[in-house]
C-alpha cells in the first residue's frame, strides 16, 4: 500500500515484460529501421507494428518514472479524482511529450473525441462554467501565479494582508475577489495541485529568507522528492507582481491603467 492507495502495481506501465522481451522488441525496431534506411518499402502492417512496439517500449522502459512523477495512478485512484483533476493528470502527462500512460484516461479521451464528432460531449470534454472573460485560461494562470506570489511573500516574512494589498493593486481587484480565486482555480487546476503549489511557494520564500539560492542542477534539488519539488517551484516562480497583474488584466479584457507600474514594493522581483 502506497500513499493510502491499494497496491495495483500490475496495472502500471513498466511492470510486465522481461529485459529479454524488451531487447527483442528493440531489435525488431532496429531491423525495420535499417531496412527503411536502405530504401526498403515496408508494408503498412509493418509500420503499425513498429509504432505499437515503440509505444510499448516507452511505457515499459520508463514506467517507473511515470509512477514516481505520479502522472500514472492506480485505476481506483484515478477513478476517484474529480473530473477537473483527471484533466490535470492528462495535461501533466502530455506536457512531458510522453504517451498517455493512464489507460483509463486514454479510453475516456478516445471515446470523448468520437463522441464530439457524433454531437455529444462526455464529462471529460464538457467545459467548466467559469466567469466570463476574454481569455479565461490565461486569467486563471495569472491568478494562480499571483496566489503563489502571496504565499512566497509570506515565506519571506511579509504579512499576508500586505502581500494581498500589493496583488489587489497590481491586478485591479479587491482583496475580497482574491479570496474567491482558490475556489474558481480548483475548476481549472484541481484542488490538490493548488494546495501543493501554494505550500511549495511559501517554502521557497522561507528558504530564500535564510539565504538559499537556486543554481541550475543544484545538489539541493536532488536530495529528496520534496526538495526537488521545491527547487522546481523556485526556478519556475514568477516574482514580478506588476507584470502578473498586467497579464491578468489583459486576460479578463480590462485595460491596465499603468498605476501598478513600478509602484509595488516587494522582495525577490525578477
Amino acid at each position: 500500500m502506497t500513499n493510502g492507495i491499494e497496491d495495483e502495481s500490475a496495472s502500471f506501465p513498466g511492470s510486465g515484460p522481461s529485459d529479454r522481451a524488451l531487447r527483442e522488441d528493440f531489435q525488431c525496431l532496429l531491423e525495420v529501421r535499417r531496412s527503411v534506411a536502405k530504401g526498403g518499402s515496408p508494408a503498412k502492417q509493418t509500420a503499425l507494428l513498429a509504432a505499437l512496439l515503440c509505444a510499448r517500449l516507452c511505457e515499459n522502459l520508463t514506467g517507473w518514472a511515470a509512477r514516481e512523477l505520479e502522472i500514472v495512478l492506480t485505476p481506483s485512484h484515478f477513478g476517484r479524482l474529480p473530473i477537473e483533476e483527471q484533466r490535470v493528470q492528462i495535461y501533466r502527462n502530455l506536457a512531458l511529450g510522453l504517451p498517455l500512460w493512464q489507460k483509463e484516461a486514454r479510453a475516456m479521451l478516445l471515446e470523448g473525441l468520437l463522441a464530439l464528432n457524433a454531437g455529444h460531449a462526455v464529462p471529460l470534454l464538457v467545459k467548466q462554467k467559469v466567469r466570463r472573460r476574454a481569455l479565461p485560461h490565461r486569467a486563471a494562470d495569472a491568478e494562480f501565479q499571483l496566489l503563489k506570489w502571496i504565499r512566497y511573500q509570506r515565506g519571506l516574512g511579509r504579512k499576508v494582508l500586505d502581500a494581498e494589498a500589493d496583488v489587489a493593486h497590481a491586478a485591479g481587484c479587491s482583496r475580497a475577489a482574491i479570496a474567491k480565486w482558490p475556489r474558481e482555480l480548483a475548476k481549472v487546476h484541481g484542488k490538490l495541485r493548488i494546495t501543493l503549489q501554494l505550500e511549495l511557494a511559501e517554502e521557497v520564500g522561507r528558504l530564500e529568507a535564510t539565504g538559499q539560492t537556486w543554481e541550475f542542477l543544484d545538489a539541493f534539488a536532488f536530495s529528496s522528492n520534496r526538495t526537488h519539488d521545491v527547487w522546481l517551484t523556485a526556478i519556475g516562480l514568477k516574482r514580478d507582481v506588476a507584470q502578473l497583474g498586467r497579464q491578468r488584466l489583459e486576460a479578463i479584457g480590462k485595460r491596465s491603467t499603468g498605476k501598478s507600474e513600478g509602484k509595488v514594493a516587494h522582495r525577490g522581483a525578477d
